[in-house]
């Protein structure tokens, strides 16, 4: 596997102007279920006048030791206490400043006594659990200001650096004071002082000892970066309390408070005054924050639990101290050893510091789709194919396809909007798309994986993009180059893809939110989102996107904010198309037509029509504004318009789009192989749409178009290494095809970037407490249905395999019903639709079982009902036979007639000519060829292959066709074809000899060696002796020019020895409403003389350019050794050839 990683050296970065030092990386989790911690501060070891206080730090300590198990309060409702994770003392640690000890050394005895009863990680000191400290106002004077040699700040840092070592803590600010963590679940942040970045100047009380060092500035960072707003719990920690106005200033105060307010911040800790809670907020705030001052070590310390969306807190006091007069006349504490309980605190762990609703919080609203998925984010992937690939798209593509964004100026693009480089715009109008949809995959990444360079990577792009967004939301670089050009919005929104660009920025803000909780782009996102919002409505300009997108966008959109005008909006762009309306700036504009499925209302729909991507990115943001609005009329037409496709125009690997020439659907059944588009963007597209249709109607079938699309059509577009694509994925190959490194439209690979991470989120679902197990991937899931938590762990080795052991461990016994799919293929129905069928009569027979005992539940919809008690233990077993499947077409399919394809499990195969002698199109696969399969670890990442028997056939002078020889072909699955150079590839082989494409006779042209100007397709198929029954014939191969225009192109064919010659056939290749091929102007023969110059030959008649027949030359016979056909192509178009005949006087083709 490649690795490649976007370096601090990468040309963004390089310009970056600010660069947080945040350890983004997995924190520690120690903490157990519910999490117990204990929460004390101002230790002061070795007090100025108070020395005996050591003595009764310890005593608390003791009393740390042993709290695990002792019982809660009654008033918070009991139970024994958990084995605290960690001990945090927040500040005070020693005496060492703030007007106390005056002397040299004093600051190393006082750290030296507090190392020996708290340690560090709980093996180190009296306390046997690891403690968390923070610096407080007589912890000594801030770094730069120490006195007598001790800095207390510098053993922080170190210590710091310790525990990020050792994993106890997850973050350190830059001057390593400030460190946040996680424990289950939990987001904890220590600030020192208190939350604020430069002292402020109206503050009284002793300032050298009152500087915050940036902790504000830490905290704002560690938030965006690992807490989603009004979602994740966060505990924030300090030193001084929020009501001393001596401490720091008010506005500081104010600065905290706004910064955290969208933040679920379940409670506030901090030491340096009287024990006690309360709640807090700024004059005129919102929501209080719940304030805890945790006292004295002395004196006692805060048992904290979090646990069942609750937080409780009570603080273990010593009891019964009474101070009373020594014989020095000096004042001393006695105590009888009693501890007692005060202060308690019982809350929902809920947005307490978050004005209005959580954003990330929205549950189930008024509407949705009838079923739930588990997010990606819940799923781990533990899998023989998927995890190789989620692996390398995170390691390779994601930051290989931001190279590329760079190398190609899309960024650059943006960098130069926001005035920080020079220059024009730079490639397509819509590449600003292709950034958003990598930037989405990188989301993606991050929440799989944390990666600080990455994460910096995004913010700087952010960043740049917030400078390149135009005062009104605007955002789009094509009209922002060389200089914004105002009136140039909104001109053209049939073909520029300004909503377009929208959409995926959109998707790609949405997704950075739900991962970093940073608001940033999602603002921006909304700023745009508003800009568009004004500008087209009932009221004003009522254009539709010319390429559908931001309909999905906007209902994203929706459910990350609640705005429901968002929602609106992409219903409001749904409904416009087929309605004239007021479009263009003069409101005149016209409609898109079927390209763009804008011929009709969407409602009025049935079929599936025109640009294919465009068209599944309509369905898709058909079925989300159906599910979140009830609107049943949408519901009808995508249901119309599925059933249209999987009937007539689907690909047996998935992918959707006949004709290159409109990227899009062609008519029913008509589904060519040589020139299938299938383009990956549409394969992507397509599972996205089948995807909701499962959500919205729970039918199986869905998941079967999905599961199909998946591992075929789909990935095929990426290769094994991950920085290879695919733009179309055809079915058949002579060696013209290929995966690029990238490409000028380069839809397809961002596409990509942020497809395979989001895998994991088709796997599973839920439904009214019933978990959905849609697709069988290996790892864990961890599911809330709504009733109960739930962990499924899947083990197999599908798709090699058809084993699949589901183990179901449910947080608590309950009954509920496991849906396990049963996939078509397994049903005897490759796909729902009698499109294709299995030709053999394999009927093994699936099987199921739970702990161990056969069950033999219905199948309903696709799907197996388990229902029962579930508890710990239990597992489900499923055995899916796997035997390799013929497959045949309905003979309306044409280009299929006579041929199979063969499937095992949910993976299409084909045979590709490294395996098969170079050849794979004069194969036949009879029903005798005994096919078997056989895992390969060393071939192509480790694949099964299919092996059997075959013969080849040749074809005879007079054009009949005879058996050649026998073979042992070899199938691979169709994904991993085109990785040992380019190759003559096929999913549909011949099943009968009159199906396959012979091996030519020994005709003069067979034999020649032949050569052209320009060869783009097949230089072959002018001399394969297959007829075509038009010039547009898109199941014969051709030879064609492209993209040369209005040149000269020239034919050339040799013989090893001088052949007499007086006839030349030319059936010319003319793709007129799908391509720019023509006919030529004109053309002529040439003959090599003995001088060995090409002259003209003696023509007796003239050189025609008819389409749909051949073209006949003769002409005065010739003896050479070679002929060239000179062809003169039509100004502005390009041309080819479909078949060339020459023969020999007496109309003799063959070579002897």
């Amino acid at each position: 596997m490649k690795t490649r990683r976007i370096l601090p050296m990468s040309t963004l970065l390089r310009r970056a102007a600010v660069c947080l030092a945040l350890a983004l990386a997995p924190a520690a989790l120690r903490a157990e279920t519910p999490l117990t911690f204990l929460v004390t501060s101002d230790s002061h070891y070795d007090a100025f006048e108070n020395e005996d206080r050591n003595e009764r730090n310890r005593a608390t300590i003791d009393q740390m030791n042993a709290i695990s198990g002792a019982q809660w309060p009654e008033e918070l409702g009991g139970g024994a206490i958990g084995t605290p994770c960690a001990v945090l003392v927040l500040g005070d640690v020693i005496d060492d400043g703030d007007r106390m000890w005056e002397g040299a050394n004093q600051g190393e005895r006082q750290f030296a006594s507090f190392l020996a009863d708290f340690g560090l990680d709980g093996t180190d000191g009296r306390l046997k659990y690891p403690v968390l400290e923070s610096w407080g106002n007589h912890d000594g004077p801030p770094a730069g200001r120490e006195r007598f040699g001790f800095s207390f700040q510098a053993k922080l840092k170190e210590r710091n650096a310790r525990r990020l070592a050792k994993g106890l803590i997850a973050a350190v600010s830059e001057n390593g004071l400030h460190y946040s963590w996680n424990w289950g679940g939990v987001h904890f942040a220590e600030l020192g002082l208190y939350p604020g970045n430069e002292p402020h100047p109206a503050i009284r009380y002793s300032p050298q000892y009152h500087d915050p060092q940036q902790s504000l500035e830490f905290l704002e960072a560690d938030l965006r970066a690992n807490a989603v707003p009004g979602v994740t719990p966060v505990i924030i920690c300090h030193h001084y309390d929020l009501q001393g106005s001596d401490w720091w200033h008010a506005d500081d105060r104010k600065a905290y408070y706004d910064a955290i307010r969208p933040y679920n911040v379940i409670a506030v800790f901090h030491g340096h005054t009287a024990t006690g809670v309360y709640q807090w907020k700024p004059e005129g705030a919102g929501r209080p924050l719940d304030v805890v001052n945790t006292g004295q070590t002395e004196n006692g310390f805060f048992v904290v639990e979090i646990g069942g969306e609750r937080i409780r807190l009570a603080y273990r006091m010593k009891a019964g101290i009474k101070t009373v007069q020594g014989a020095d006349g000096k004042a001393r504490r006695e105590w009888d050893g009693v501890w007692g309980w005060r202060h308690h605190l019982a809350r929902d762990v809920r947005a307490i510091a978050s004005d209005g609703p959580a954003p990330q919080a929205e549950g189930r609203r008024r509407r949705d789709y009838n079923i739930l998925p588990v997010p990606f984010s819940k799923v781990h992937v533990d899998d023989v194919l998927w995890t190789p690939r989620l692996e390398t798209s995170l390691a390779v593509t994601i930051p290989y396809a931001f190279e590329q964004c760079e190398a190609t100026d899309r960024i650059g693009n943006f960098e130069k909007a926001a005035g920080l480089l020079p220059g024009g715009h730079e490639g397509a109008y819509f590449n600003d798309s292709d950034v958003y949809k990598v930037m989405e995959g990188a989301a993606y990444s991050l929440q799989v994986r944390p990666d600080r360079m990455m994460r910096l990577y995004l913010d700087q792009l952010i960043r740049v993009m917030a400078k390149a967004q135009w005062e009104d939301g605007y955002l789009y670089t094509f009209f922002s180059l060389p200089a914004r050009q105002p009136e140039k919005r909104w001109t053209n929104i049939g073909a520029l893809h300004e909503q377009y660009c929208a959409g995926h920025m959109y998707e790609a803000a949405v997704a950075h939110r739900e991962v970093t909780g940073d608001d940033t782009f999602l603002d921006m996102a909304r700023k745009n989102a508003d800009l568009i919002c004004r500008v087209f409505n009932a009221d004003n300009r009522t254009d539709p996107p010319g390429h559908q997108e931001i309909e999905i966008g906007l209902c994203r959109l929706y459910r990350a904010t609640g705005d429901e005008k968002y929602l609106a909006q992409a219903k409001f762009f749904l409904d416009q198309r087929g309605r004239k309306g007021r479009r263009g700036p003069d409101g005149n504009g016209g409609l898109y037509g079927t390209y763009a499925q804008d011929h009709i209302p969407v409602v009025e729909q049935k079929e599936a029509v025109g640009h294919s991507v465009r068209a599944a990115y309509l369905y898709t943001g058909m079925a989300d504004v159906a599910a979140l609005t009830g609107a049943m009329e949408y519901i009808a037409a995508i249901d119309a318009i599925w059933e249209d496709v999987v009937t007539r125009k689907l690909y047996i690997t998935g992918g959707i789009g006949a004709a290159g020439g409109h990227e899009g659907f062609g008519g029913a059944y008509e589904l060519p192989n040589m020139t299938a588009y299938c383009e990956t963007c549409a394969s992507i597209a397509n599972v996205l749409w089948n995807h909701r249709m499962f959500l919205m109607h729970g039918d199986g079938k869905y998941i079967d178009v999905l599961e199909r699309t998946m591992y075929n059509a789909a990935l095929s577009g990426i290769s094994l290494e991950g920085d290879r694509f695919f733009y179309p994925n055809v079915l058949e190959s002579v060696g013209q095809h290929a995966r690029s490194p990238w490409f000028g439209c380069a839809c397809c690979p961002s596409n990509v970037a942020r497809f395979i991470p989001s895998v994991p989120g088709f796997a599973y679902a839920c439904k009214d407490g019933d978990v959905y197990v849609n697709l069988f991937i290996g790892g864990t899931a961890s599911i809330e249905t709504g009733r109960n938590a739930v962990r499924l762990v899947q083990t197999t080795r599908y798709p090699w395999e058809g084993g699949v052991r589901i183990a179901v461990e449910p947080e608590k016994e309950a009954a509920f019903a496991v849906l396990i799919r049963i996939p078509g293929w397994a049903r005897q129905e490759p796909v729902p639709s009698d499109l294709y069928s299995f030709a053999d009569s394999v009927r093994d027979e699936v099987s199921l079982s739970v702990n161990g005992e056969k069950t033999n539940p219905e199948v309903r919809q696709g799907y197996a009902r388990i229902e029962r008690v579930w508890k710990q233990g239990d597992a489900i077993e499923l055995a899916l036979p796997m035997p390799v499947r013929r497959i045949v077409s309905r003979p309306e399919v044409t280009t299929n007639r006579g041929r199979i394809a063969l499937q095992r499990g949910p993976l299409v195969y084909c045979l590709e000519g490294p395996d098969n002698d170079g050849r794979v199109l004069d194969l036949v696969i009879g029903e005798d060829a005994a096919p078997a399969a056989e895992f390969r670890p060393d071939l192509l990442g480790g694949v099964v292959a299919i092996t059997g028997k075959a013969r080849t056939v040749k074809r005879t002078l007079q054009g009949g066709l005879v058996p050649d020889a026998e073979r042992t072909f070899t199938a691979i699955p169709y994904y991993a074809w085109s990785h040992r150079g380019r190759a003559h590839m096929t999913v549909w082989p011949a099943g009968v000899p009159e199906a396959a494409r012979p091996k030519p006779a020994d005709t003069l042209a067979a034999v020649s060696k032949t050569t052209a100007s320009y060869v783009h397709v097949s230089l072959d198929a002018i001399k394969d002796q297959n007829t075509p029954e038009s010039s547009a014939d898109s199941s014969s191969l051709q030879l064609d020019f492209w993209s040369h225009k209005g040149t000269t192109e020239w034919l050339q064919f040799e013989w090893d020895a001088p052949r007499e010659l007086s006839r030349v056939k030319v059936y010319w290749f003319d793709d007129t409403g799908r391509g720019e091929c023509r006919v030529p102007a004109s053309w002529r023969v040439l003959a090599r003389n003995a001088a060995g110059e090409f002259a003209p030959v003696e023509n007796r008649g003239p050189y025609e350019v008819a389409k749909d027949a051949f073209n006949t030359v003769e002409f005065e016979p010739v003896t050479t050794t070679a002929l060239k056909i000179e062809i003169v192509l039509q100004k502005d178009w390009s041309g080819g050839v479909l078949e060339v005949v020459i023969e020999s006087p007496g109309g003799v083709r063959a070579s002897e």
